[in-house]
């Protein structure tokens, strides 16, 4: 007879402990969960997008996933966009990620995710990064769009041991790239020539993926030839990401006992 699952939840202080503390760990939760993707040993829907026409330029998205293998978890992302908040100096995005056992269905875990969703993406391009660049671990760097994400990949690119001589930053909000700017100084005392840029950017959109090389694991596994041809990189709607490294902070967060356990969540879970 299968037993009920504790239900366990989360907090975001709890994730970013878990986090700090284990980045060389959740860097190869990260590497590990694109190689179970790329075995077929997941399952990665399309995200579903709920959107406002009052307001188009918010939306909240859905990332529903499950990991196969040794882990055997499902899960969801629901993490919202909703830009108007930082007039208010409110976090654009916020999320919870939803664990789900594989066996009995039944839900494990409610997870803070915003820092989980920042971190895998984060991860991911300091690891396709260093299979990508030519000089992995120098030269100079763009930074386009400074928000959490982008400081979030440059701290993962500082911990993965990158040197920058110098790095130029854009935003269309000149307040962004100077928070931006000042925390590269405060925080990571930085020796590399900052640039705030105040030109326009230049986006060109083919339209179609016939520049796709490959996916990561080609590129981990060299089955994509590099050459110096600009490179771009996405982990864009792969939820199996996220339940990985929210499988890694619920396990450790229960074993340091920072999980807070909600064992009658499930309070008329018998059928009869």
């Amino acid at each position: 007879m299968a037993a009920v699952p504790t239900f366990y939840v989360v907090p975001g202080s709890t994730v970013k402990s878990v986090i700090d503390e284990h980045r060389k760990q959740v860097f190869d939760v990260v590497e590990a969960a694109y190689r179970l993707h790329a075995s077929g040993d997941t399952i990665n829907p399309d995200s579903y997008f709920l959107r406002y026409p009052d307001n188009p330029g918010a939306r909240i998205i859905a990332l529903p996933a499950h990991l196969g293998g040794a882990i055997q978890k499902s899960g969801i992302k629901w993490i919202s966009s909703f830009p108007e908040n930082r007039a208010g100096n409110l976090a654009r995005a916020s999320a919870v990620l939803i664990l789900n056992d594989a066996v009995t269905g039944y839900p494990l875990a409610c997870i803070e995710a915003s820092l989980i969703s920042a971190t895998r993406t984060a991860a991911s391009a300091a690891l396709a990064a260093e299979h990508i660049s030519p000089n992995p671990f120098g030269g100079n760097l763009s930074v386009i769009g400074t928000g959490v994400i982008a400081r979030t990949t440059v701290e993962w690119l500082l911990f993965r041991g990158w040197k920058f001589r110098k790095i130029s930053l854009y935003d269309v909000d000149r307040k962004e790239m100077e928070h931006f700017s000042k925390w590269l100084r405060d925080q990571h005392s930085l020796q590399a020539d900052i640039q705030v840029c105040l030109d326009d950017a230049i986006c060109d959109s083919t339209g179609n993926k016939d520049f796709v090389s490959g996916t990561l694991v080609d590129v981990l596994e060299k089955k994509v030839k590099l050459d110096n041809r600009t490179r771009i990189f996405s982990p864009f709607g792969l939820g199996v990401l996220d339940l990985a490294v929210g499988n890694f902070v619920l396990s450790a967060a229960i074993a340091s006992n920072a999980a807070i356990a909600l064992p009658d969540f499930f309070s008329n879970s018998a059928r009869w």
